[in-house]
């Protein structure tokens, strides 16, 4: 913060109304005195009536966060100072405040302990806390010795005598005063410093010197709510933050990840798996990433395909071995492999759904090998499904029908657009 000596002028327009306007014009070429918050920085001044003493009565506390030439753009009721009526003549002074020292240490000379001194009191208080090992105490002018020598240190503001002074003893000490570094000690520029940054805070360095969050999870603004298993309640404005295939972590007893597959105004939809759907329970701890590889994002997610044939050809008493999906953005890839029984009328597909349904624009992107296992081992294909764009169909390799019976498997790596 930037000090200006002697700036002090007069209030020739006063803020309208009086009590809650935001600024003010001092006497013509006076703003000068003070300081520019454009480069210096925010200050604050007191305004209080002309002809009398400022006290927490009649004067209030001023930030300033503009000035263009005698205007001056304020911040009322600052530094524990109520509104006051600010009228035309009220004195306008740049002052220097408690909370500007708040986090520094001073000395403190020659301050009478509180205690009674009767010969059997031994226990005295200083008025502020004293950095430890920094308190010197003097009886009747003689120095004292520390360490239960003479007296103990019980805690920041209290010292102990091991033999209470006599009555009438002059007690004085002299220390370091320390005070928290609450309030205003770690701002620059008007934004504080924090370990677990959000808007408009300036991020700390960790214990390893490292930057908050570079485990690639950033806090969410605003709380997440249920809405339904797949699909979460988020504050307006979603489309601004999130964005299809970000990742998302959030707590609902055990630690949840999803990837988000759609984004309205204030609910996301998550790809629905079997590893982690979203309970109708309350959520914290939530978090979501641009990034790629967060760590301990679990890249693949299971899920639950459903099965069919072609035709009249059925495919029952299916066993899944494996299901996962993976997302990058609006593509997903998946791996499946089944083994069922076909019945009814033979015909050339089998087919499995899908995790999403794949984008039907006329061009979308699709592409999969498989693997067919039916009377022998042998390759196969994978076809769209046009008519239900949340499906393939895996046909052998000579598109010949399928044999009817138990035992019959499809294995299939794809991607596609969603």
């Amino acid at each position: 913060m930037v000090y200006k000596n002697l700036a002090l002028s007069t209030v020739a327009t006063a803020p309208s109304p009086a009590t809650t306007g935001t600024s003010l014009v001092l006497a013509t070429g006076e703003g000068a005195r003070f300081p520019q918050p454009s480069t210096d920085g925010v200050f604050y001044i007191t305004a209080f009536p002309v002809n009398e003493y400022p006290h927490l009565g009649n004067a209030e506390i001023l930030k300033v966060t503009a000035r263009s030439t005698d205007t001056l753009t304020i911040v009322r009721e600052q530094y524990e100072t109520t509104a006051k009526t600010i009228i035309v003549g009220f004195v306008i002074l740049q002052g220097i405040y408690s909370e500007d020292f708040i986090g520094q240490n001073f000395p403190v000379i020659n301050e009478v302990p509180t205690g009674t001194v009767n010969g059997s009191n031994t226990v005295f208080d200083t008025a502020t806390t004293y950095v430890a090992g920094s308190i010197q105490v003097y009886r009747d002018g003689q120095l004292m010795k520390g360490a239960g020598a003479d007296y103990t240190e019980t805690d920041n503001n209290t010292i102990t005598f091991v033999t209470a002074p006599i009555t009438d003893s002059v007690l004085l000490v002299t220390y370091q005063h320390t005070v928290s570094t609450t309030g205003n000690a770690d701002t620059v520029d008007g934004y504080h410093a924090n370990s677990t940054p959000t808007a408009n805070n300036i991020p700390v360095l960790d214990a390893n010197a490292n930057l908050p969050y570079r485990d690639g999870w950033t806090p969410a603004t605003g709380s997440w709510t249920y809405a339904s298993a797949s699909t979460i309640t988020v504050p307006s404005g979603a489309a601004s933050l999130y964005r299809k295939g970000d990742r998302i972590k959030w707590t609902q007893t055990t630690v949840k990840y999803g990837v988000i597959v759609a984004v309205a105004d204030t609910l996301l939809t998550i790809a629905v798996n079997t590893d982690y759907t979203v309970a109708n329970a309350a959520i914290t701890l939530n978090y979501y990433s641009h990034e790629l590889n967060p760590i301990g994002y679990p890249h693949w997610f299971t899920y639950a395909p459903t099965y069919s044939a072609a035709g009249s050809m059925t495919f029952t008493s299916v066993t899944t071995s494996y299901a996962r999906f993976a997302i990058n953005g609006n593509t997903l890839q998946y791996t499946l492999y089944a083994t069922g029984t076909t019945g009814g009328s033979a015909d050339n597909a089998i087919i499995a759904s899908l995790p999403l349904t794949v984008k039907a624009n006329g061009s979308y992107q699709y592409s999969a090998n498989s693997f067919t296992k039916d009377a022998g081992d042998r390759l196969g294909f994978v076809l769209a499904d046009v008519t239900n764009y949340d499906k393939i169909r895996v046909l052998k390799l000579d598109s010949a029908n399928w044999g009817l019976g138990a035992s019959r498997s499809i294995g299939v790596l794809g991607f596609y657009e969603f």
